[in-house]
């Protein structure tokens, strides 16, 4: 893998003077994932009490005939009692709609933060297991209205700071034990319980450890204070997409930065 970490004018954050550093380089975990022929490309998880709804994403639409999905909701960090879940369905295009009220859950909040697992199988027409994923998840309800914040119908005081993810020496390449020790000390050194990733989506293992921990997120794409070209509106709107694909499942997240 080669990279070019110079900044190009037509890539944001970059056109203008921003404020803080950016590094380049592969400064996260890198994967390579062995599929087969057809495979689960992404879930997508939404709930509103104790109702779930989840979308399925096939990498394709053709040769599924036969090929069938079942899932099931099970405890992951902070529940004593197991919920019961089991969904079970045929597929008959790319994208695949579930639904289940799950039985008991505990509303994600900040004072207990429960989350569970959707762990989503795909079988083939022989009945044997090719793909699964499991995405961790909670059932919390928001709402901004115009007195505030609320959760789970709960008037929350919003007190939180902007985080940048940058470290001496080393710039955005920390470990996962750093990214969550800086999501300690927010919560438990500062008593905070928002935090905004100004400029930009930061590493999965802090806004897990915000999931965990019961913080709240303020999210970005990569941007500040400049809009450029066509192209960098192009890339702009790209970076929209992938932040919000890559961490739409997280129940920490309130609020989405789309605004340079």
């Amino acid at each position: 893998i080669r990279v070019d970490s110079r900044e190009n004018l037509n890539i944001p954050p970059f056109g203008n003077v921003i404020d803080y550093m950016t590094y380049g380089g592969i400064y996260r975990e890198v994967f390579l994932e062995v599929k087969n022929s057809i495979y689960i490309n992404d879930v997508y998880v939404k709930t509103k009490s104790n109702h779930l709804e989840s979308e399925i994403t096939l990498n394709t639409e053709e040769d599924i005939e036969g090929y069938t999905i079942q899932q099931r909701v099970i405890n992951a960090y902070g529940a004593d009692v197991e919920p019961s879940a089991i969904m079970n369905t045929g597929i008959s295009g790319r994208k695949v709609l579930t639904s289940a009220e799950v039985q008991p859950v505990v509303a994600w909040s900040l004072e207990n933060p429960v989350l569970y697992n959707l762990v989503t199988e795909l079988y083939n027409p022989k009945g044997k297991l090719v793909d699964s994923h499991v995405f961790r998840f909670g059932f919390r309800d928001i709402k901004f209205g115009e007195s505030g914040f609320y959760l789970n119908n709960k008037k929350i005081k919003l007190r939180g700071m902007n985080r940048h993810q940058s470290y001496p020496y080393v710039g955005y390449a920390m470990p996962k034990n750093i990214q969550k020790d800086d999501a300690d000390i927010l919560k438990y050194e500062l008593g905070l319980n928002f935090v905004r990733t100004s400029h930009y989506p930061q590493s999965q293992h802090f806004i897990d450890r915000c999931d965990e921990l019961g913080i709240l997120v303020f999210t970005e794409i990569p941007g500040w204070q400049h809009i450029g070209n066509t192209s960098w509106k192009k890339q702009a709107l790209e970076n929209v997409r992938e932040m919000i694909v890559q961490y739409r499942n997280h129940p920490s997240i309130i609020m989405w930065g789309v605004r340079i």
